[in-house]
């Protein structure tokens, strides 16, 4: 690598192609680096020894610019890749375990999922507010030896999670730990599971197939999953939506969806029930849960499609096809979790490659309903099709 460049010693870079551009991760670097088609020409460039001026050459060549300004971009880049891809990292000490004892002020919940039992204990009426909730469709009354066992410790601005009195991770607010704690109970529900991602999705189909619709907090994702669970469409996930490693399937996590006070008028013109559901205070936010249909899907299901979508006050309903790259870019603003390993990264990558994927925006909640299920109705047909 090109001297301008910091040395990084035995560092192992990854790199992939995507449909609009690139992905390079450092193996000691739990992230993924997003470069558009021009900065991963650069970069290949510098890997290979080229000068910052011997690239910037090539760059005026190619694309009619001037010297200067082909050299400006190619500096820019490169300090752009020391303040992030190329910088140190110091590894963060994970907190140790002292505050971690059993109290007799403990909430107890018990649960089954897919037939495995779990019992979780927890320090907290906060924690019990955060997590009950979405619970609760899988309450059991009677359990009288659990197959797991979660402990959740609120103590000093963390909270520590333990399975079956062994930590499992230490994380900052009780919504990171209830994320956790949900994927685990999904990941532990059925042996032998790994997962590939965890996306910040909702996800939502038929017995055979389904659709992922990542989104950002308050971008209408919730109120969106329980809209088309009320069309007769079943819900997978909404929250995490997980991938198994073995065969990329989207996991089935039935959990309660928190549905925020100005989705209320929404959601209670498709559930009735929902008028009389309990209203919770979480984080300055009014809020009721309301459980998933007793039609919960019992196994994984493929994914049909990706649909970035985005509730917009006045807008008309619109839709475009992304990129690969789009896609990622997308992900990284909504959230997700990937395995760091290369062939786990290259499977996610040749998984979202594959599919169709589409930008989704509106303001008629009943327009999205639509052409989600026209998405996944085409989908489903394209596959028979493809099967026969």
């Amino acid at each position: 690598m090109h001297s301008e460049l910091k040395s990084l010693g035995d560092i192992e870079f990854w790199q992939f192609e995507v449909e609009g551009g690139g992905v390079v991760v450092r193996s000691d670097v739990q992230a993924l680096f997003l470069l558009n088609s021009t900065a991963l020409g650069i970069w290949g460039q510098l890997r290979n020894g080229a000068s910052p001026g011997g690239i910037a050459r090539h760059l005026a060549f190619a694309y009619g610019i001037s010297f200067d300004i082909a050299l400006h971009d190619v500096r820019a880049a490169i300090q752009t890749w020391q303040e992030g891809l190329l910088s140190f990292s110091v590894p963060k000490v994970p907190p140790q375990a002292d505050h971690i004892s059993s109290s007799n002020a403990e909430i107890a919940f018990d649960c089954r999922l897919h037939g495995t039992s779990f019992r979780i204990l927890l320090s907290s009426s906060d924690l019990a507010d955060e997590i009950v909730p979405r619970l609760e469709s899988l309450r059991v009354t009677v359990l009288d030896s659990p197959d797991i066992t979660f402990r959740l410790v609120h103590a000093e601005n963390r909270v520590y999670i333990t399975r079956d009195d062994e930590l499992l991770t230490v994380e900052d607010h009780p919504t990171y730990a209830r994320i956790v704690l949900l994927n685990e109970i999904a990941r532990l529900s059925e042996a032998n599971r790994e997962f590939l991602a965890i996306l910040h999705a909702g996800a939502c189909g038929s017995e055979s197939n389904c659709l992922i619709f990542p989104a950002a907090t308050h971008s209408g994702k919730t109120t969106l999953a329980a809209t088309l669970m009320a069309s007769g469409l079943m819900l997978y996930a909404d929250d995490s939506v997980a991938l198994r490693r073995a065969d990329r399937q989207v996991t089935p996590m039935p959990f309660a969806l928190m549905i925020r006070e100005g989705s209320w008028p929404i959601i209670s013109e498709r559930f009735p029930a929902f008028e009389s559901l309990p209203i919770y205070e979480r984080y300055g936010e009014t809020v009721k849960f309301l459980q998933p249909r007793h039609d919960i899907p019992l196994s994984p299901a493929p994914c049909g499609g990706v649909v970035f979508s985005q509730w917009k006050a006045g807008v008309k309903t619109s839709s475009k096809p992304l990129t690969t790259f789009d896609a990622l870019l997308r992900l990284k603003d909504s959230g997700f979790w990937l395995a760091h390993d290369r062939e786990g990264i290259r499977t996610f990558l040749e998984w979202l490659e594959r599919l169709p994927v589409f930008e989704l925006v509106y303001s008629d909640i009943d327009d999205a309903v639509l052409f989600l299920k026209d998405r996944l109705t085409t989908q489903q047909r394209d596959t028979e099709f493809q099967s026969r």
